[in-house]
Order: structure tokens, then C-alpha cells, then sequence
């Protein structure tokens, strides 16, 4: 680690927009003096990149059901299913020739994994991976203003079932100008360390970091917490950050929905508004259906959006037999046999 000097916390809160918002905040504002090891966890919960497509990134239906949280971070990179099964590293420091080279800075998160009898390795892209090519650790990067943010997950005992179902690609097609995820086969440490625990990786963690000199702790103040809990409101609390933020993007869902027949909606979606919306299929209607094509433009493609643009609208007017929430579950790209379930994606 050089002649770096290090100071450590971890960070016991679970929320993730309020976790993402501490990280932003450590970056910003904590001394430059220092270097950073945050330790963090989050309840379960989908952490997308900058520059992804939120609405490709999940599978809607399963969001909705578990009540996931979906928060978009400030570095690039892929999709992630985060539960209190894995934890969270984040380093602070001086963007600078030592830390732009990975395995030196990740060399303490190796270490660790050696002491418990882990022959772990940096791949060529960006994850930390077993001997066998299953990875159990993805890292990503944000650099301003000569400063560095380089955090990673470490999958101790996490649900690897429940990541499976939340990042399963929906059925309908998507063409997104945003950043897809890469898919990978992935692992626990659990699996080759039997017993190991969160606190178990993250007590060895600091114990490696140090090097048997005494810990360096950084203890949040009132004023810190005040100022991460403003940073949640403004932007990782928010819809138009998490959902809305990214490239446009084509969707085309299809169902046939009994009583009604074939239904296919081809949507352009930009920043989360529907721009141009269009239904075709073998359902009949009194009224021209470009009328309500015309009346769903311009709308936030969410489900309370949708309630009250359509609120005041007769659906079946326009296809016989649809029901309001059954279009709304059309546009979503949830299950057509699920009743709706009231969700605020980020409370």
C-alpha cells in the first residue's frame, strides 16, 4: 500500500439510496489527508451503473414483488444484486499512479481472501474471481477532480438465487443506447471458506490494512449524517436519478390478454417519459386507439404516473376488454396474471 495513510469505518446503516449517498458524500468531503476503507452493507437491493438502462437492467415483476429498491451509482460498470449476505468496500484516494494500478490497491481484499485459504485473482476486466473462473467480487471506478472512488461487493453468503430472479432479462425486447450488464457465473465465499461470515471478512480486512499498527477509525458526526441524508433527498432518493436518468431506449412488450386478444406496444422511452407509443394486435375497440397512443405520451413510464394519466380514461373504449391495470402491467413489463402491487421504488 505504499506510504499511503489509512482510515477506516464501517458504516452500519442498510439503506441503499442512503449508503450510495454516503459514499458520494466521503468522496466529497471528507479530508484529503487521508485515505479511505468503508465497509458498508445494503439490504436487498439492485445498484445499477451511471450510464445503464434501469428498465433492461431488472426483471420488473420480481422487483415489484420483493419491493427492491433500484439505485443508480455514480461509476459506470454493471448491474448488481446486493443482500446482507454480501459486503461493500469502498477506497478513497488520490487519483495517482498507484492507484490506478487494480491489484495493488485491491491487494488488501486479496490478502484476505488468502488468509482464509482463497487463492483469489484480479481478471482482466474488472472482478475478482476463484481459481476454477467464478467470480465473487465486482469492482467499478469514479474519479473527480483528482480524487478516486473505487468500490467493489464481496459475496460471502448471498442469495444467489434471489440475484439470479432480480437481474433476470424480461421477456420483451429492449434495444437500449445505454450499457447492458455482463452476466457471469458467480460464487460465495462461503463456499470455499465454510463458516465465514461478513464480520468474520471484514475484522481480517482491517486487520490487513493496518498491519498491526493501531486502527485508524473515522467517526461520522451529526453534521455528516445531516449532509448524507440531503444528498439521499437530491438525488439517490429520486426517481428521475435512478429510473430516469439514462439513454433512450426501444420497448416492445407483448401479451394476449384474455377477453381482449394479441396486444404489442412499441414504445420510445427517453430520460423515463414515453415519447412516441403504439399498440398493435388483433384486439377490437370502439374508439381510434391513436387517441389513446396520443394520451399516454409525454407520461413517466411508472406505475403511479400511468394511474393518473389513465386515471380518467376509458381503456376498453379503445381495446375491448383491457382493463386499465392490465395496460398498465402491459407497459410495465409485469406479469399479466399478478394483481398490481402499490410500489415506490426507492422508500
Amino acid at each position: 500500500m505504499g506510504r499511503r495513510q489509512w482510515m477506516a469505518s464501517i458504516w452500519e446503516g442498510t439503506d441503499p439510496a442512503e449508503n450510495l449517498a454516503m459514499e458520494e458524500y466521503a468522496f466529497d468531503c471528507l479530508p484529503r489527508d487521508y485515505c479511505y476503507l468503508i465497509l458498508w452493507q445494503n439490504r436487498p437491493s439492485i445498484i445499477i451503473g451511471k450510464h445503464q438502462n434501469a428498465l433492461e437492467e431488472i426483471n420488473a415483476e420480481y422487483v415489484r414483488r420483493q419491493r427492491l429498491p433500484v439505485i443508480r451509482r455514480l461509476s459506470g460498470g454493471g448491474a448488481v444484486y446486493h443482500d446482507l449476505g454480501n459486503v461493500n468496500f469502498t477506497f478513497l484516494t488520490d487519483a495517482d499512479a498507484d492507484s490506478a494500478d487494480w491489484e495493488a490497491l485491491l491487494s488488501p481484499i486479496l490478502q484476505t481472501c488468502r488468509a482464509f485459504g482463497i487463492e483469489a485473482s484480479l481478471s482482466g476486466r474488472n472482478d475478482l474471481i476463484m481459481p476454477d473462473g467464478r467470480k465473487f467480487s465486482g469492482n467499478a471506478r469514479y474519479e473527480s477532480e483528482g480524487r478516486l472512488m473505487h468500490h467493489g461487493t464481496m459475496l460471502i453468503d448471498a442469495d444467489l438465487e434471489a440475484m439470479e430472479e432480480a437481474l433476470r432479462v424480461s421477456r420483451d425486447k429492449i434495444v437500449s443506447k445505454g450499457v447492458a450488464s455482463v452476466r457471469g457465473r458467480v460464487c460465495n465465499l462461503t463456499e470455499y471458506a465454510p463458516g465465514i461470515t461478513a464480520a468474520d471478512f471484514s475484522e481480517k480486512l482491517l486487520d490487513i490494512l493496518f498491519a498491526g499498527q493501531p486502527r485508524a477509525i473515522y467517526h461520522w458526526t451529526e453534521e455528516d449524517r445531516a449532509q448524507i441524508q440531503e444528498r439521499k433527498a437530491a438525488r439517490y432518493g429520486r426517481w428521475e436519478w435512478n429510473y430516469g436518468s439514462f439513454a433512450g431506449c426501444s420497448i416492445t412488450r407483448e401479451r394476449r390478454i384474455t377477453g381482449c386478444g394479441l396486444v404489442q406496444a412499441s414504445l420510445e422511452v427517453l430520460g423515463g417519459y414515453l415519447t412516441e407509443c403504439h399498440f398493435h394486435g388483433d384486439f377490437m375497440g370502439n374508439a381510434p386507439v391513436e387517441q389513446l397512443e396520443g394520451q399516454l405520451e409525454g407520461c413517466r413510464l411508472e406505475e403511479e404516473a400511468l394511474q393518473s394519466r389513465l386515471g380518467n380514461i376509458a381503456v376498453e373504449e379503445y381495446m375491448r376488454g383491457m382493463s386499465t391495470g392490465q395496460l398498465i402491467q402491459l407497459l410495465l413489463g409485469t406479469d399479466e396474471q399478478s394483481s398490481l402491487i402499490p410500489f415506490v421504488p426507492n422508500t
